[in-house]
C-alpha cells in the first residue's frame, strides 16, 4: 500500500509539472502573437471646388438685363457678374439724389454767408437816403424854431416840424436795424440748411444702395461653373450662377459615426470613381463637428445606409485631374 501511495504521488507531481509547462507555453504563444493591424475606412464622397460651390443669388423676382460672364470665366472677388433690369431706374434716382445734395450744400453755404451782397448794398443806400431826410428835417426844425421864438410862426406849425424830425429819426433807426439783421448769420438758418443737407445725403445713400442691388458682384475669386438665369429671365431659387475655386479641389466624404474613431486629420486617402482613371491621392484636412443624415446613399428604412454620418474634408494632391468633375460622387478609402 505504501508503495502504491508513493507511486500515485509521483504521478500527480509529474502531471502538475506537465500542466505548468503547458500553461507557460500557452502564455508565451499568446504574448508572441502580433497585435491586429488597424483597418482603414471606405465610404462615399462628393467632389467640391474650394470650400464649396457658391450659389450667387439676386433679389427676389429680379430679372437679368445683362451678363458680364460666361461659363468658365475666371472672376475675382468684387468683379461685376451681371446687371438687373432695374439698373437704369436706380441710376437715374441716384443722379437725382446727387443733384439734391449739391443744392443742399449750396443752401448751407448761403446760410453761413448771410444775405446777398446786393441786398446789403440796397439797404445801405436806403440808409443814406434816410440820413439825408433826417438832416433836412433837422434844418427845417431849427429854422422854424427860430421863427417861433421871433413870433413869426405858430406853435402848431412848429409841432408839425418836430414830428417830422422824430419820424425821420425813427425811420433811420429802423433801416439801420434792418441792415444789421441782413449782415448777421442766424444759427437757426444754418441749422435748418444743414438738416436739409443731411436728409439729401441719406436719400443719396439709399439710392446708391438700390443701384448696388441692381448689380451682382462676385463674392470671391473663382470660376463660373454654371449659369442659371440669362438676360430676360427671372432669377429663381437656383440663384444666378454657381461659382467655385477650381485651383483647390476637395472631396467631402461621408463617414459613419461608428467609423469615426478610425479617422484622423492628416491621414492619407485614395479617391476613385467615374470620369477619371486610377486613383487620386489626398489627405484628410478637416473632420466636421456635426453629424447629419447621409446624402449620397438612397434612403432605405431597412438599410444601414441610413446611419448618421460625419463630413470629412480631403484635400486632393492633383486637383487638375478632377477640375471638371465638381459635385461628382466618388469612392473614398481613408488609410489608418
Amino acid at each position: 500500500m505504501q508503495a502504491t501511495h508513493a507511486a500515485l504521488l509521483c504521478t500527480s507531481g509529474w502531471l502538475c509539472l506537465a500542466a505548468a509547462g503547458c500553461g507557460s507555453r500557452q502564455q508565451s504563444a499568446v504574448a508572441a502573437s502580433p497585435p491586429p493591424e488597424p483597418v482603414g475606412v471606405t465610404c462615399l464622397g462628393r467632389i467640391t471646388p474650394g470650400d464649396r460651390i457658391i450659389r450667387v443669388s439676386a433679389p427676389p423676382q429680379a430679372i437679368v438685363k445683362q451678363l458680364r460672364v460666361v461659363r468658365g470665366s475666371q472672376v475675382k472677388a468684387g468683379q461685376e457678374l451681371a446687371i438687373l433690369r432695374d439698373y437704369d431706374i436706380a441710376a437715374a434716382n441716384l443722379a437725382g439724389a446727387r443733384t439734391d445734395v449739391a443744392v443742399a450744400e449750396t443752401g448751407v453755404a448761403q446760410a453761413k454767408a448771410g444775405e446777398k451782397s446786393s441786398a446789403i448794398a440796397a439797404q445801405q443806400a436806403a440808409i443814406q437816403r434816410q440820413q439825408a431826410l433826417l438832416l433836412s428835417a433837422e434844418k427845417d426844425f431849427e429854422r422854424k424854431q427860430e421863427l417861433s421864438r421871433g413870433g413869426l410862426l405858430s406853435g402848431a406849425e412848429l409841432d408839425v416840424s418836430r414830428l417830422a424830425l422824430e419820424t425821420a429819426r425813427d425811420d433811420l433807426n429802423r433801416e439801420s436795424e434792418l441792415l444789421n439783421s441782413l449782415m448777421q448769420v442766424r444759427p437757426v438758418d444754418v441749422q435748418v440748411a444743414e438738416m436739409k443737407l443731411a436728409a439729401a445725403k441719406a436719400k443719396e445713400a439709399y439710392a446708391r444702395m438700390m443701384l448696388d442691388q441692381s448689380r451682382i458682384f462676385a463674392p470671391s475669386t473663382g470660376t463660373v461653373l454654371e449659369i442659371h438665369a440669362y438676360p430676360g429671365e427671372t432669377v429663381s431659387g437656383d440663384g444666378l450662377l454657381d461659382l467655385g475655386d477650381l485651383t483647390h479641389m476637395f472631396v467631402e466624404a461621408e463617414v459613419y459615426v461608428s467609423d469615426l474613431p478610425r479617422v484622423r486629420e492628416g491621414a492619407a486617402a485614395a479617391i476613385s470613381g467615374l470620369g477619371f482613371t486610377g486613383t487620386v491621392a489626398g489627405r484628410v484636412v478637416e473632420i466636421l463637428r456635426q453629424a447629419s443624415d447621409n446624402r449620397l446613399y438612397p434612403p432605405d428604412a431597412f438599410s444601414a445606409a441610413d446611419k448618421r454620418v460625419i463630413g470629412v474634408r480631403i484635400r486632393l494632391d492633383e486637383p487638375g485631374k478632377l477640375r471638371n468633375l465638381s459635385n461628382s460622387q466618388v469612392s473614398v478609402r481613408i488609410e489608418p
